[in-house]
């Protein structure tokens, strides 16, 4: 039996990410450039999911609609 744990979300990343938000008094619309470690494919789609660059679900769409 699984634990129910979502291994696909990253609750570290995500608070991360909310507090450097907040400390810097912008949001994940003001970023213009970011770098993610992509050791493999999945992993740069989840990375634009959890700094909340695009919904869940919705990262290999932010890749295919050029906004990457």
């Amino acid at each position: 039996m699984g634990s129910g744990e979502d291994i696909l979300a990253s609750p570290l990343t995500r608070e991360t990410a909310k507090e450097a938000y907040e400390m810097a008094s912008v949001g994940p619309e003001d970023v213009d450039v970011c770098e993610c470690h992509d050791a493999f494919t999945i992993g740069e789609i989840l990375h634009y999911e959890n700094l909340g660059f695009c919904a869940r679900g919705e990262g290999g769409r932010l890749i295919q609609e050029g906004e990457t």
